[in-house]
């Protein structure tokens, strides 16, 4: 007895570290969403975005890079539709690269890059929709963006990672990216 409590090393000392260890890995490559920020974000950041055979520049002020793990990330940004026709300028405000599978809202969407855009809900006084098209402006899918009556100082575009959600406001309206 007096030999194994001196030992250096004990057996479920060793065991502990293994399994301690092992869970860190596993925290890191499971871990929730977060923002990146400097380098990474600017190599991340295209001038421009291609839509529908329009080049339309991204605000950089107004875009946000996000990690879930290992090549999981998520680009979103507000575009600068200003000069364009106002088909364009209707349909679109913003963009989003993914390298993930993703759930914005109730929208599947796979690896791709999107734009985005809003309109009014029938009927609703503050309730929009939120439409997400392909390169080619098809249709990708349609969800609710929620108003938050409680936001004190909305911004053009607030994306708050929270763990393994991430709240994503434009102005007062609300969707969630799983």
């Amino acid at each position: 007895m007096q030999r194994f409590a001196h030992s250096r090393w004990h057996p479920a000392l060793i065991a502990f570290l293994m399994l301690f260890s092992a869970g860190m890995v596993w925290g890191q490559t499971h871990a929730g969403w977060h923002r990146l920020a400097g380098v990474k974000f600017k190599k991340a950041l295209p001038r421009s975005f291609y839509l529908e055979g329009n080049a339309i520049p991204i605000e950089r002020y107004h875009a946000v890079l996000l990690q879930k793990g290992p090549r999981q990330q998520v680009l979103i940004g507000l575009l600068a539709t200003s000069g364009y026709s106002s088909d364009i300028r209707q349909k679109y405000i913003g963009m989003l690269i993914s390298e993930t599978p993703i759930k914005l809202g109730a929208i599947h969407l796979g690896v791709g890059s999107f734009g985005f855009g809003l309109s009014k809900a029938p009927g609703a006084h503050h309730a929009l929709i939120f439409h997400v098209y392909n390169q080619a402006g098809q249709s990708q899918g349609t969800t609710k963006a929620v108003w938050d009556a409680a936001m004190r100082h909305p911004t053009p575009l607030r994306v708050l990672a929270q763990g393994t959600k991430v709240l994503i406001f434009i102005g007062r309206h609300k969707l969630v990216l799983q």
